[in-house]
């Protein structure tokens, strides 16, 4: 709340706001001001850019990668169709059926014609197929026919990592499974680094239970596999900025397909929350949501694959979300500096326009305070200050005139006086004169008498000299007399 101003012998003492703000010379005041209307403008002006441009940029990228992770989902979804198609056509083959229904009574021999069989059947099937390498018939008792792969360089699954794979797809009446295995889930042999480099370290299953068409009752599974790179690469030439990872989870958060090394297949992965938040935003139909992966925060973008119960996931660091904000920031942020210097500039020459004439003003008040009436203001401009010039210059001739009037007057004031003073002398003077020169000439010699006139006369010339404005006249003849 401001204080009202307070009157002291006629002059009022200006507090408050306003007397905070009159404590600052003008030529500060100006300044800031100047510099004060046109940054803050420019900063409120830069900072809603900055923040428009963002959310667009944001939502631009945002809804770019979950077009990315869809297209992606989809050729992803495509071959998995393709492989669940393929299994179908082995799973109810008449060879498959006839093999796996009568597998227990067959000899040794009659297990290798049929796998014979089974590889110079579907082998045609796979040739165009380049992704799969391993298409394995498994009876309920767990043994294993080869219907197509390297036989050279066989797939040998540990039985522990078979037993409830197939207990998951007997439990789901011959709808497949999709999992992931990699070499510590394998039977380590003497040339498996050669297997590895031709078909990958890691291997994408599909097991599904066989069902006799007589029946209906379980007679075997039938395992495919192929390898995790035919599915990165459906992903990894795509770029959604510096920073940005696409990969594949499950619905248990194993990362099923990557080629970032950082991020490794058939294992958890490293951020638990994200499977989680995957599920909620999927049952809110949300597609794009904001976490933390390794303590920065990132923008997720994924897309649902229902077959395999998969997640195709982008993460998009905001660092990089935000260098384009960060570059027209720093543009801003550089004109605001030279906008800032010109207005100090500008600023400056406006307050010393104001703050130069006033100073004069002081210097010439203070110089007339002295008593040098000879002072002077030299401005010939036409703003207000000139005028204050122009008045003050009239102030001081008037002032100057007046003193002078004022000394005159004193001075024929003082003449006045003296001739009154005159006037009242003059005849006492001359009576009293006559009277001594008398008693003198009465009582004394001639000499005496002489004396008395000779100290007379200098008195006598000057009662008798004509008083004037220019100072004591001469004495005529007849004033003598």
């Amino acid at each position: 709340m401001l204080k009202p101003s307070v009157s002291f012998l006629g002059l009022k003492t200006v507090t408050g706001f306003d007397g905070l703000i009159r404590r600052v010379k003008i030529q500060n005041r100006l300044i800031v001001s100047f510099s004060i209307l046109t940054l803050v403008p420019l900063l409120i002006t830069a900072a809603y850019a900055y923040k428009q441009s963002t959310d667009a940029i944001k939502s631009k990228i945002s809804t770019y990668s979950v077009e990315v992770m869809n297209q992606v989902s989809v050729n992803i979804q495509t071959e998995l169709v393709k492989i669940e198609n393929d299994s179908v056509d082995i799973a109810f083959s008449t060879l498959v059926q006839n093999t796996l229904r009568s597998i227990d009574t067959m000899r040794e021999s009659e297990k290798k014609v049929a796998e014979f069989r089974m590889q110079k059947a579907f082998g045609p099937k796979f040739a165009f197929f380049p992704g799969v390498t391993d298409a394995l018939v498994y009876s309920n008792n767990m043994e294993k026919l080869i219907a197509y792969g390297d036989m050279n360089f066989k797939l040998n699954l540990k039985r522990e990592f078979l037993a409830p794979l197939f207990e998951q797809a007997s439990a789901k009446s011959g709808a497949p499974v999709w999992t992931i295995s990699g070499t510590e889930d394998e039977e380590i042999f003497g040339n498996y680094e050669v297997r590895q480099v031709n078909y990958g370290p890691h291997g994408i299953l599909l097991v599904r239970s066989i069902r006799s068409l007589d029946f209906g009752v379980p007679i075997g599974y039938l395992l495919m596999r192929f390898d995790e790179r035919y599915i990165s690469k459906k992903f990894n030439s795509m770029d959604l900025g510096s920073g940005s990872k696409i990969f594949v989870l499950n619905g248990e958060g194993i990362v099923i397909s990557s080629d970032h090394p950082e991020i490794a297949v058939g294992k958890p992965y490293p951020e638990s929350f994200l499977i989680e938040e995957l599920k909620k935003n999927r049952e809110r139909e949300t597609f794009t949501f904001n976490g933390t992966v390794s303590d920065k925060p990132h923008l997720v973008a994924y897309a649902y694959i229902p077959a395999a119960d998969w997640y195709v996931v982008s993460t998009i660091p905001y660092t990089y979300l935000n260098n384009e904000s960060v570059g027209m920031w720093r543009t801003i942020a550089v004109l605001g500096i030279a906008c800032a210097l010109i207005a100090l500039y500008l600023s400056y020459i406006v307050s010393r326009s104001i703050s130069r004439p006033l100073l004069k003003l002081i210097n010439s008040m203070n110089s007339l305070k002295a008593g040098r009436f000879i002072t002077r203001l030299e401005d010939n401009s036409s703003d207000e200050l000139g005028i204050v010039a122009m008045h003050f210059n009239t102030m001081v001739n008037n002032l100057r005139e007046l003193i002078e009037e004022v000394k005159s007057q004193e001075k024929q004031k003082r003449l006045a006086e003296l001739k009154a003073l005159q006037a009242q002398i003059n005849p006492h003077f001359l009576s009293n004169t006559l009277n001594t020169v008398k008693r003198t000439a009465t009582t004394c010699t001639g000499t005496g008498t002489a004396l008395s006139s000779a100290r007379c006369l200098p008195s006598f010339r000057f009662f008798f000299h004509p008083l004037s404005a220019t100072g004591w006249g001469r004495t005529t003849s007849r004033a003598a007399i």
